[in-house]
C-alpha cells in the first residue's frame, strides 16, 4: 500500500498559487456586488424604487426585526410580525412566509416580531420621504429641505402588530425601563417617549424614543468609533433587546445615525 504524500513541488506550489488568487478573487467580487446591491451607498434617494425604499425600511442595517416568545398568546400557536403596506394599504404578505427561528428549533410558542427602527437616520428619513413620493403624497420640493434637518436626539421606534407588554406603561415607566447601551460608554436613558395608540389610554402601536446626542458638557454620547449600540427595553419578564452595528450603517459621507 503507498502511502498519500502532499506534492510540495514547484509545479504543485506554482498551480495552487493561481488557485488562492482566483478564489480571494471571486469573494471580493461577491462582496463588491453584495455592497452595491445597497441602494443607500451610491444612489441619491430620488432614485430609489419602491422595491430599494421595502429593502431600508425592512431588512437595512437601521431595522432590526426581534423575534420574542408571547405566552401572553392564549389558544392556538400565533406568529404576528408588522407587514408593510401598498400605496392603496394593503398588506405585502411577502415576508410574512419566514418561519420563526425558534420554530426552526422545535420550539412551539407564539412568536411576535417587533420592528425596531433607527428613525433618525437620514436614510430611514429619506426612504420614508420616498415612499410617500411614490405614492404621490409627499412634497418633492421640500424633500431636501427636510431631510437637511438632523434631529436633535437619536430616535428609535417600536412597532407591532401586539404590543400587549407595553399596554399601561407611561412615559416615566418606558424611560426607567429603557436603554441604548454603546459598547464603550455609559447606558443612556432615553430624556423622552412618544406613545402612539389607536385610542386615548388603549393599546400602542408605536413607541418613539428619544434618546439625547450629548452630554450637558456637549460631548457625544456615542463616540465616531464606536461599533456596536445595544437598545434594551424590559418590563417584569418581557426583554426587547437588539444590538445596532453603527460600522454597517453607513453611507458615503460617514455614520448615518
Amino acid at each position: 500500500m503507498q502511502s498519500s504524500v502532499p506534492d510540495r513541488s514547484p509545479r504543485a506550489s506554482n498551480i495552487v498559487q493561481p488557485l488562492v488568487l482566483l478564489s480571494l478573487a471571486i469573494v471580493a467580487l461577491i462582496a463588491s456586488a453584495w455592497a452595491a446591491s445597497d441602494p443607500w451607498r451610491d444612489k441619491d434617494y430620488k432614485s430609489w424604487t419602491q422595491e430599494e425604499v421595502q429593502k431600508i425600511l425592512w431588512e437595512s442595517p437601521w431595522v432590526k426585526m426581534v423575534e420574542v416568545s408571547a405566552p401572553w398568546l392564549k389558544g392556538r400557536t400565533q406568529y404576528l410580525m408588522p407587514m408593510a403596506v401598498d400605496c392603496d394599504g394593503r398588506p405585502d404578505m411577502s415576508h410574512n412566509d419566514r418561519t420563526p427561528t425558534s420554530w426552526a428549533l422545535g420550539n412551539n410558542d407564539s412568536i411576535v416580531i417587533y420592528q425596531v427602527t433607527w428613525q433618525s437616520a437620514r436614510t430611514v428619513r429619506a426612504a420614508k420621504l420616498r415612499e410617500a413620493l411614490l405614492c404621490g403624497r409627499g412634497n418633492a420640493e421640500r424633500g431636501d429641505e427636510m431631510l437637511q434637518d438632523q434631529p436633535d436626539d437619536y430616535i428609535i421606534t417600536v412597532h407591532s402588530p401586539d404590543m400587549t407588554p407595553f399596554k399601561g406603561m407611561d412615559e416615566d415607566a418606558l424611560i426607567k425601563a429603557t436603554t441604548l447601551a454603546p459598547k464603550k460608554g455609559k447606558k443612556i436613558n432615553p430624556e423622552a417617549v412618544s406613545i402612539q395608540s389607536y385610542n386615548s389610554g388603549g393599546m400602542p402601536y408605536m413607541l418613539t424614543f428619544k434618546f439625547p446626542r450629548k452630554t450637558d458638557s456637549g460631548e457625544p454620547l456615542i463616540a465616531k468609533d464606536e461599533k456596536e449600540v445595544e437598545f434594551v427595553t424590559q418590563e417584569g419578564k418581557f426583554t426587547l433587546k437588539t444590538k445596532f452595528q453603527l460600522q454597517k450603517m453607513m453611507v458615503k459621507d460617514g455614520p448615518d445615525l
